[in-house]
């Protein structure tokens, strides 16, 4: 029975990074082997998971239910940031603070135990991917998948629009001034009007540059995901390249032996040749002597038996 194709995903991504590509390109030759060529260039186009995206998306086999509950806070963040709830979105920064920790804190033991180095430029890496996952639906979707190859980059801050809606009030030096008269509630309204507009036009002009930043630096993880796995590539043709060179070398070794051995046996044969012609001529010699008594003893029978003959 072949196996279901996003089982097989799903458990490439559960593997450390290190042991990541081998087990991806043995996965895409025994879909190749099992005549599921569709698949097999599927697999083989699978991204390496650097390594904050690589626990990020542990953190997500480890308990899904969890971490819907934690895109579902980022919601919460998104509804409160639009309708600019101050206090209520103070009280959910806290709970973002809160469980960003104590993700990063679990993903920090589940990299302890795969035997994973998370380097603390990874955790900052793990720190963005989960914030952008509350600011961006779109990220949390992506996180949800559990397959993440880089990390996520969060847009807007948070804090930055809170600490907008209340700015903290400097004391200035006291000077002499002429008492004006109290805003009226219309012009309060007004001005919390404009004041909020302000912030948006700001909170709308600071989430393109996110998104730009983001998708220029998405960019440059894929490259230099994709240079990783070119200079990996190249290490395993150079590593099957020294295979070949000693097998060569081996084969090399053989045939100079065999050739030794094969001459070594040729000035055998020749010598004996050698000595072979040696002892010919000889034996020619004593053999026409041989055959020449032989005529001559067979002469003398003939003359014999005439004379028997005449005698008779």
């Amino acid at each position: 029975m072949p196996a279901d194709p996003e089982q097989v995903i799903d458990g490439l991504y559960a593997l450390p990074p290190g042991d990541f590509t081998r087990a991806r390109d043995e996965a895409a030759l025994n879909a190749r082997r099992g005549g599921d060529r569709t698949l097999a260039e599927r697999i083989k186009k699978l991204r390496k998971p650097n390594t904050a995206a690589w626990v990020a998306d542990q953190l997500v086999r480890e308990d899904r239910p969890a971490m819907e509950r934690f895109t579902a806070l980022g919601e919460s963040l998104r509804q409160a940031q639009q309708h600019l709830e101050g206090e209520q979105l103070k009280d959910l920064l806290v709970q973002r603070r809160q469980v960003v920790a104590a993700l990063v804190n679990q993903a920090k033991a589940l990299a302890r135990d795969a035997g994973v180095n998370l380097s603390e430029s990874a955790e900052q890496e793990l720190t963005g991917t989960l914030l952008a996952a509350l600011a961006d639906p779109e990220a949390a979707r992506a996180l949800l998948t559990g397959r993440l190859t880089t990390a996520l980059h969060p847009g807007v801050a948070l804090p930055d629009i809170v600490i907008s809606l209340a700015p903290p009030v400097a004391a200035g030096p006291k000077t002499r001034t002429r008492r004006t008269a109290e805003p009226t509630p219309v012009e309060g309204t007004a001005g919390r009007h404009r004041e909020t507009e302000r912030l948006r036009r700001k909170a709308d002009r600071l989430r393109e540059e996110a998104g730009q930043a983001q998708e220029a630096a998405r960019r440059c993880e894929e490259s230099a995901t994709e240079a990783q796995e070119q200079a990996e590539g190249a290490e395993r043709d150079r590593a099957e390249a020294v295979r070949h060179e000693h097998h060569a070398k081996a084969a090399v070794e053989t045939a100079r032996a065999a050739l030794a051995e094969a001459e070594a046996e040729l000035a055998t044969a020749e010598q004996a040749r050698r000595a072979a012609d040696a002892a010919v001529g000889p034996a020619r010699a004593r053999a026409e002597r041989a055959a020449k008594d032989a005529r001559g003893r067979r002469a003398a029978a003939d003359r014999l038996r005439r004379q028997l003959a005449e005698l008779a």
